[in-house]
């Protein structure tokens, strides 16, 4: 689990709690997952005439320790599956790993 950010600019239409936003990744020993999950915050900012983003850290979560919340934007008809809620309020339970990106 590859933590993007905290909800602070996104409202769901159905008011959902979520704790956080971020991209489920499966994760195995020869798999490639960084470039899938950096490459959108440098190129989708750009379809808006935006500057991309720089990320400074990754932070990993135990996804069997979060819950999916399923939600919707409104004016979009997509159904968004990258909110997360923690299961139990013990966040740093949940943590697995950071990586400082220099």
């Amino acid at each position: 689990m590859i933590n993007i950010a905290k909800g602070d600019r996104y409202k769901n239409i159905d008011n959902k709690h979520i704790d956080i936003f971020a991209l489920d990744f499966k994760i195995t020993k020869n798999g490639s997952y960084m470039e899938y999950f950096i490459e959108p915050f440098y190129s989708w900012p750009q379809k808006f005439n935006k500057n991309p983003i720089k990320l400074d850290i990754v932070i990993i979560y135990d996804r069997k320790k979060l819950k999916r919340v399923v939600h919707k934007y409104e004016g979009r008809d997509d159904i968004k599956k990258d909110g997360f809620v923690f299961k139990e309020n013990k966040k740093k339970d949940t943590l697995m790993g950071i990586i400082k990106i220099i």
